[in-house]
């Protein structure tokens, strides 16, 4: 029956909670009663499903350890007081939380907090093992296998027993964040998030993750970072989108002008407007300017590419019918050869991009894009495209022109007493 808006007898004793895992977390679980059984399956169940077990790597510790806290606080195991409080000793007056302050212990202090009960008959005894075996039951083999070989760290105790807090403490250490990532080296990364963008290809929801991942290690050392909006900034103003390096500017217009823009706040904005620009297929396109350069370059290209062939000797023919010494004059761009994608449809994402081939750029005309030819790789850009008949037009003309030519040097070979003739192509 609810509780809401009933008044309580006074036989009747009621324990607020938030989670049913909370309640009574002093008291022993009995295991023979289904109810017990039902918790221990539940609180050692896997964080993730199997194919998302973390393989003890820098990128997915920061959601892995996320996992772990909130599984924590769902079965009481935050709670203070608890095995997860640091330290034991009573004449210490501020206590400290493992999950977040395991920077600042050693594997030394946790062995002589965790060898005080582990293995005993008690509750913390029983919710440090049932944290183990949800650490354990959530790694992938790879992650098994880079703390399995440390066992002598987290077993304690005769007969041994695991212990999950000594058993995290392994696992942070492999992941690179415990032992090899001092204060002074996360610092150093901090103050160089302009170059580690490049170096995950401008991808700014990961470059955001990794960032996130840096200031949790910090933090779990006891220090703070008080720069950090500046260096996202300044990371954020390197990438390659020009759509996006104008709103993070106008961002830290706002931020220079007084507007509280925190580092989270900053970090997502940012990978909102990422996600944005990745949906709409945005996303470092070219800009205004570049397709002017690029219209402009293509333009210097072909009248380079003209002027090479009025430069090369007219077409040698015969006297006799012989076969004629025929010089390529547009060598490089006749029709073998092509590349593969010149004779099939590009991709959605890809119809707009022009490619460059045989000193020329480009560009798919197809209603699609713009233009009137039925799917073409063309010269012209789509909006400039004369229309089909334009071009059947264009290819008779071609084709009569050069029956011509060949016409005219039949009647100079029958009425020339010379060897050569020349005819100009």
């Amino acid at each position: 029956m609810s509780l809401i808006g009933r008044k309580m007898s006074s036989s009747e004793v009621f324990k607020f909670a938030l989670t049913p895992g909370q309640v009574d977390n002093k008291e022993l679980i009995n295991y023979n009663s289904k109810t017990g059984v039902a918790h221990w399956k539940a609180a050692t169940k896997p964080l993730r499903n199997d194919s998302q077990l973390y393989d003890c790597t820098p990128d997915g510790f920061h959601q892995f350890l996320k996992s772990i806290k909130a599984r924590a606080d769902t079965y009481g195991w935050s709670k203070p007081g608890g095995f997860l409080w640091f330290p034991p000793n009573p004449e210490k007056s501020k206590k400290a939380y493992i999950m977040d302050d395991y920077g600042t212990f050693s594997m030394e202090v946790i062995k002589v907090h965790e060898e005080s009960y582990v293995g005993t008959e008690c509750r913390k005894a029983q919710d440090n093992r049932m944290l183990y075996e949800c650490i354990y039951h959530s790694l992938s083999v790879e992650g098994m296998s880079k703390v399995n070989i440390h066992e002598e760290e987290y077993m304690l105790g005769k007969p041994k027993t695991p212990s999950a807090v000594c058993f995290l403490k392994v696992l942070i250490r492999e992941s690179y964040l415990d032992s090899n990532a001092t204060s002074t080296m996360i610092r150093t990364k901090l103050a160089t998030l302009d170059e580690h963008l490049a170096e995950v290809g401008n991808n700014i929801s990961k470059f955001n993750d990794e960032v996130k991942v840096l200031v949790s290690s910090l933090n779990a050392r006891g220090e703070t970072t008080h720069d950090l909006q500046t260096n996202l900034f300044k990371a954020y103003a390197t990438c390659s989108d020009r759509v996006f390096v104008r709103y993070i500017a106008d961002l830290q217009t706002k931020y220079d002008d007084g507007e509280d823009i925190t580092a989270n706040q900053l970090m997502e904005k940012a990978a909102h407007k990422y996600r944005i620009l990745k949906t709409k297929q945005a996303w470092e396109a070219p800009s205004p300017e570049d397709e002017k350069l690029l219209a402009l370059e293509t333009t210097v290209t072909n009248l380079k590419a003209k002027l090479e062939d009025k430069k090369r000797p007219p077409k040698k023919v015969n006297k006799g019918g012989g076969k004629s010494d025929k010089y390529k004059g547009n060598e490089g761009r006749d029709n073998k050869g092509k590349p593969k994608w010149f004779k099939e449809k590009p991709a959605k994402e890809d119809m707009h991009k022009p490619k460059f081939w045989n000193k020329a750029w480009w560009n798919y005309c197809s209603p699609e894009t713009g233009g009137k030819c039925s799917g073409r790789w063309r010269i012209h850009k789509p909006k400039d495209c004369k229309s089909s008949p334009y071009i059947k037009k264009r290819d008779k003309e071609t084709d009569r022109s050069s029956k011509t030519d060949e016409v005219t040097a039949q009647q100079a070979v029958s009425g020339n007493d010379s060897d050569t003739v020349y005819m100009s192509e």
